[in-house]
Formats: structure tokens, C-alpha cells, sequence
């Protein structure tokens, strides 16, 4: 019997440290933000996600106080990530634009692009692989 009870507590522990194995990291610094307003963060990990602007695997505000911005995402499935963000400048919560649709305030993507209008998925994914820290650099634009 008192060898159920043992296993019993063993099991959930070795499945805990099988999972955090296979788990990939997502090291994210923005290099050129400026020292006013949140910087508001969403990471999206399909297409679908991110063309409905819905279902984020992560949402953060970063106050803009350290420069460089620095976030780590740690335990997450190997796979593609899109990393997209903007720093509300007047703090009003959302990325101001003129009357053209042109951003007025900084934003930027992963791979660093979305230069002539949003980023497609495809452009902008990053590839994590189990048991590595991938680490990229987001220029705000």
C-alpha cells in the first residue's frame, strides 16, 4: 500500500520536471524606447490569434521608466511567436494614428518589421525550439 501512497506523489513531480524540460524561453528587448508612457505588449502564437487581435498568450504594460525595455517569457511550447507593441506616449491606452491610419506613436514587431503597415504573422513569427532561449531585439519604429 505504502508503495501506491510513494508513487503517488512521485508521479506529478516527474511530469512537472518532463514538461519544464521541453519548455523554450523568449528573451524580448526593445533597444530605442523612449522614457515616457507604458509600453503595451502582446505576444500572439498562431495566425488566427493574430489576425483577430484576440486570444494573446501574454499581455503586459512596461512602464518606460528602464532603457532598454527587458522581458522574459519562460515555459512555453516550441513553436512560432509573434511579439507586437506600442508605447502610449499620452497614456490614453491605445496607439494613436493620423487621419491617414500612419501611427503617431512608437510601435514595433518582432523581426522588426511592419515598416509600410501592420505585420503579417509570417513576417513577424519567431521560431522557438524545446530546452533554448531565443533572444531578439525590437526597435520601436
Amino acid at each position: 500500500m505504502s508503495t501506491y501512497w510513494i508513487a503517488g506523489l512521485i508521479t506529478p513531480f516527474m511530469t512537472l520536471i518532463a514538461l519544464s524540460a521541453q519548455a523554450a524561453t523568449l528573451d524580448v528587448t526593445i533597444d530605442n524606447n523612449q522614457a515616457t508612457g507604458g509600453t503595451y505588449i502582446e505576444v500572439y502564437d498562431s495566425n488566427e490569434r493574430y489576425e483577430a487581435e484576440q486570444g494573446a498568450i501574454a499581455r503586459m504594460i512596461l512602464d518606460a521608466d528602464d532603457k532598454p525595455l527587458h522581458f522574459v517569457l519562460a515555459d512555453l511550447a516550441a513553436g512560432e511567436y509573434v511579439v507586437r507593441m506600442f508605447q502610449d506616449l499620452n497614456g490614453n491606452g491605445q496607439l494613436d494614428a493620423n487621419w491617414l491610419g500612419i501611427p503617431n506613436e512608437p510601435y514595433g514587431f518582432s523581426n522588426n518589421v511592419g515598416s509600410y503597415g501592420p505585420a503579417s504573422f509570417d513576417d513577424a513569427k519567431v521560431t522557438l525550439i524545446e530546452d533554448q532561449t531565443t533572444e531578439i531585439s525590437i526597435s520601436l519604429q
